[in-house]
């Protein structure tokens, strides 16, 4: 079985890595995306709030999306419409009509992703291993995450930064998913306690 914990620390840390870079990406894109559009009598605080109201919204409906169809499927899921609407929001919004439709949807798919991690990883470990291997999942995935940043800075300095961020996000969110793939799923399974 120390074999198997050590696969699932590895498959899940891609995980973790791959959504906590990409949904850290989200927050940059939203004050991307919002910065140009601060000039408009509405501000930014509205646009913002509408955001944060969709975000809560995803991380609650997500857990019960997790519970009805499974760990693995809501991440494929959650991932990939989270894939897709970043370059939508980047690229195809262009009126304020439309950030209040891709804003809210972005939110959405990116933040419930976050709902699964806690069941999903303390059910992938046995209770031996639960706490060390969840926190180790979810810590050291965040630090991997931080390579991000660093890659749209880099790639920012040869291609607009718009697609630097699409590029590294849609790269980060197809990790989490090739990732997931390889882990079992643990929707109605019990807790085993070795």
């Amino acid at each position: 079985m120390a074999g198997e914990n050590r696969r699932r620390r590895l498959r899940a840390l891609l995980v973790c890595a791959g959504v906590r870079s990409a949904g850290d990406l989200t927050l940059i894109e939203q004050a991307f995306v919002h910065e140009s559009s601060a000039k408009e009598s509405r501000g930014v605080s509205n646009e913002r709030m509408e955001f944060l109201g969709d975000s809560v919204l995803g991380y609650i409906t997500a857990g019960y999306i997790n519970d009805a169809i499974g760990r693995k499927r809501t991440f494929i899921i959650f991932a990939l419409c989270s894939a897709v609407m970043v370059p939508l929001y980047l690229y195809a919004v262009v009126a304020d009509w439309q950030l209040i439709i891709a804003g809210p949807l972005l939110g959405y798919f990116a933040s419930g992703i976050f709902s699964g991690f806690g069941p999903y990883l303390s059910e992938l470990f046995p209770s031996d291993v639960r706490g060390a291997g969840q926190g180790f999942c979810y810590n050291v995935g965040r630090g991997v995450a931080g390579i991000g940043p660093f890659a749209i800075g880099w790639l920012s300095t040869i291609a607009p930064i718009g697609t630097a961020m699409t590029v590294v996000a849609i790269i980060a969110y197809l990790l989490a998913v090739v990732a997931v793939l390889f882990l079992p799923e643990t929707r109605g399974k019990e807790l085993t306690a070795a």
